[in-house]
């Protein structure tokens, strides 16, 4: 009674009938036999070459199965299965840790064993063509990783662990239609030269990051960098918006927007950059600040020069004023009025925090202002 049969029985390859019947042969191995002999000698061949080589090469054969007929001690290093049937991989797998070649290319894989950790030798990994909808989080642990091919899958995400592939040059995520978001983490790797991906399905990094893979990836180590240190500057960048990833650095408490091409911030913008201490928004193409602008209350410095900006958010009037650094041009300024502004910043704060105080009150007083022309603020008074 035998489960399994031994690959030199591949050297009788004059043989036109095996009875195997009344054997209770591993499901791997009755799945080939029920093929029919030329199924079941190119299979036991393979493995033949395989103890012979270290080569273990079973593109197309038809498996369903795994085959773990490979012992560790044949030492293989390299290993095919291509074009196959296979939907998972046992974990019995993680005993052949010589292995520095893997290729599974279009298979019917869901998922891959965590205990593929003990792998750690392998430097090309080809998994295109399959089902998988994320990766084990062991990937990390493939520290010798060079190359790491998922193309055509159903991947959502990509572990941030991946920061951990050092050594990892070449990257293929395209053809995930459910893959929004690129790991900041792949900037900061340092051989990493290849990136195939879907910019029509990427979101973040956003498209304004896409034009080239230099500029894609100095955008995720910079973002990925800003998390420590708090800091971001994307001055000269060419941005036509501010990408939404950046409201995800909560933490921020300066940010550099300046000479881009930016029309509008979004008005709920400082509702994610509360801590901002310092905005740099100069020579962008700007007619409004955001209103959420006095959610940031420790905002120390606004720069905004070099745009049109007509009127400042009531809202800058919460913000304490510690001998706030405010520059905008003055020749465009509607609100708080240019002769308000003119006396400096601290007269422009307390103004807007009159106008702030009248949304809830329904009062308006701007008695002992000085003011020559009557303020654009008052001209409707629906609101009071």
């Amino acid at each position: 009674r035998i489960s399994r049969l031994p690959a030199e029985l591949a050297m009788l390859s004059s043989v036109t009938s095996l009875k195997l019947d009344g054997n209770p042969l591993r499901p791997h191995v009755l799945d080939v036999v029920q093929r029919g002999l030329p199924a079941l000698f190119s299979y036991l061949s393979a493995l033949l070459q395989a103890s012979q080589t270290q080569k273990l090469d079973m593109q197309g054969h038809g498996l369903r199965f795994y085959p773990d007929d490979v012992p560790a001690s044949w030492g293989v290093t390299w290993m095919n299965l291509d074009r196959n049937f296979l939907r998972h991989l046992p974990r019995k797998l993680c005993h052949l840790m010589r292995l520095t070649f893997i290729s599974m290319r279009s298979n019917l894989l869901v998922d891959l064993p965590e205990t593929l950790i003990s792998l750690t030798n392998v430097h090309t990994l080809l998994l295109d063509n399959n089902h998988l909808e994320a990766l084990p989080t062991c990937i990390p642990a493939f520290l010798a990783l060079r190359t790491l091919s998922l193309s055509h899958n159903k991947l959502q995400s990509l572990p941030a662990g991946i920061i951990a592939l050092a050594n990892l040059e070449s990257l293929a995520v395209d053809n995930n239609p459910l893959l929004a978001l690129l790991p900041l983490e792949l900037g900061v790797l340092p051989k990493l030269k290849e990136v195939a991906y879907d910019s029509a399905t990427v979101s973040e990094p956003c498209t304004q990051f896409h034009g080239d893979l230099e500029t894609l990836l100095w955008a995720m180590k910079t973002m990925h960098l800003s998390r420590s240190s708090n800091t971001l500057d994307l001055s000269a960048r060419s941005l036509v918006s501010l990408p939404n990833e950046v409201l995800k650095l909560t933490g921020l408490t300066a940010l550099s927007l300046a000479r881009n091409k930016i029309t509008l911030l979004p008005d709920n913008m400082m509702d994610h950059l509360s801590s901002l201490r310092f905005l740099d928004l100069e020579q962008n193409k700007l007619t409004a600040l955001p209103t959420s602008l006095g959610m940031a209350r420790d905002l120390t410095c606004l720069c905004a020069l070099g745009n049109k900006i007509a009127c400042i958010p009531n809202s800058l009037g919460l913000v304490k004023d510690r001998g706030m650094l405010l520059e905008l041009d003055a020749d465009a300024l509607v609100s708080p009025p240019a002769e308000v502004y003119a006396k400096g910043t601290s007269i422009a704060l307390a103004y807007l925090s009159r106008l702030q105080d009248s949304e809830s009150t329904r009062n308006l007083s701007l008695a002992k202002w000085n003011l020559a022309i009557l303020p654009v603020e008052v001209t409707d008074l629906a609101q009071l």
